[in-house]
């Protein structure tokens, strides 16, 4: 065992051990603005890479492309909710919701702190 510091010791996890751990367990938002709970999932790397896929936007001087970061931050939500389900059309939709809520959601989606504190 592997000490990894005087007060915890966790064994070195196998590849397999390693691969097969949860990481994405359903965490739950609230909103007092919408209303209601939102369930989501931690993103992962590729939740990360789908989303900036999708926030690819032409290049405000014509050259190449740029990362919108609302439509970012629709596509990581779109992509990570559990309840309720929301499809790949509703990224648009998600770009008229309010900025700040939006932005908090997204916060907790790619964050390791939990977003009622």
């Amino acid at each position: 065992m592997e000490q990894i510091s005087e007060h915890v010791k966790m064994p070195v996890l196998t590849r397999d051990a390693f691969l097969a751990s949860p990481d994405a367990e359903p965490q739950e938002f609230v909103s007092m603005f919408w209303g209601g709970i939102i369930r989501y999932r931690r993103a992962t790397v590729a939740d990360k890479n789908w989303a900036r896929q999708r926030a690819k936007v032409p290049a405000g001087n014509g050259n190449g492309t740029e990362i919108d970061e609302g439509r970012l931050q629709c596509a990581l939500i779109q992509r990570c909710c559990v309840e309720p389900k929301l499809e790949v059309a509703d990224i648009e939709a998600l770009l008229d919701k309010n900025a700040v809520e939006v932005g908090r959601l997204a916060a907790a989606i790619i964050s390791r702190s939990d977003p009622t504190k």
